[in-house]
């Protein structure tokens, strides 16, 4: 990671706070590659059916200001697509020149692609501080989104799978692909992290910078990513997302409220992995009841 970006994101910070100019700023110009009109950006960045997730005065870029940052981003993402065996999404950067800090998000487009804005990239890497080349957070980021598009792929979550009386909500969605992520993290063919406190303070992050209230508590959110990674680091196999989905909701279930979801959860139950993940279960339930401080996660 280039110094010049971390300068360059303190002077897109202080535009943030400065009232929005009269269209002197740097109108940056899209990429041959991608050739998208402005009216055509507009209509892409302002059809989300539910909210806005960006300004319509913002552009939609195919590269990041540092080549070898874009690089970095898009090999992550072929990597995820290859190892959940699912075709590669597009992935579109956008940044609004008018008030640059509004693009402190990503999101999964409707129509199945990601938008990955500059602010948040960029914020990621201020803040990404225990590791090489700060791009870990980044990664972690596209691979929250990437969960969705799994979702959307497979058709997760399947109701078959929650608890008893529960139905899926975006809360549940939200927290399932910060389970993803977490497995992710920990699978020798994701990010390979094999100690929990090399990522805790990543995840911290992660939980704690939510763009609005659906993805559930920042300590629901730490308790899903810490299943995910107690699940990738001691299966030893490699699960297909059905696999996770079932797994995951039959633990995360438990964390709430001490039970299991039903009779048939013997059916794919592995007795090792249960084991394994019962003796944490009243760690993962302190930690999304906030009885495991934030400090405390980051020690676990």
């Amino acid at each position: 990671m280039k110094k010049k970006q971390l300068f360059l994101l303190a002077g897109i910070s202080i535009l943030s706070l400065l009232a929005c100019n009269d269209g002197d700023s740097e109108d940056l110009v899209l990429s041959k590659n991608e050739k998208i009109e402005q009216s055509e950006t507009s209509k892409i960045l302002c059809s989300f059916p539910y909210y806005p997730a960006f300004s319509c005065s913002s552009v939609i870029k195919d590269n990041l200001i540092d080549d070898e940052d874009t690089s970095i981003m898009y090999n992550a993402l072929t990597k995820m697509a290859n190892y959940w065996k699912i075709q590669e999404p597009s992935l579109m950067f956008v940044h609004d020149p008018v008030n640059p800090y509004s693009t402190k998000t990503a999101v999964v487009h409707p129509d199945g692609f990601i938008l990955y804005g500059y602010a948040q990239f960029y914020d990621a890497v201020q803040n990404d501080h225990n590791n090489y080349n700060h791009t870990i957070l980044p990664i972690t980021i596209l691979m929250h989104e990437f969960a969705h598009i799994l979702q959307f792929t497979h058709n997760l979550p399947n109701p078959g799978n929650l608890p008893p009386n529960s139905y899926i909500t975006e809360g549940i969605k939200e927290l399932e692909a910060d389970g993803f992520t977490g497995f992710y993290l920990g699978r020798p063919k994701g990010l390979n992290k094999t100690k929990f406190s090399e990522i805790a303070s990543v995840c911290d992050y992660f939980a704690m910078n939510a763009t609005n209230k659906h993805h559930g508590t920042p300590e629901q959110r730490r308790s899903a990513v810490r299943l995910g990674f107690l699940l990738a680091t001691e299966w030893g196999v490699d699960l297909t997302p059905q696999d996770f989905d079932k797994y995951f909701f039959l633990y995360f279930a438990g964390v709430y409220n001490g039970e299991y979801r039903n009779k048939t959860s013997e059916n794919f139950r592995n007795p090792k992995l249960d084991a394994f993940i019962r003796k944490h279960i009243d760690e993962l339930r302190k930690i999304a009841s906030g009885e495991i401080s934030a400090e405390e996660f980051k020690k676990l």
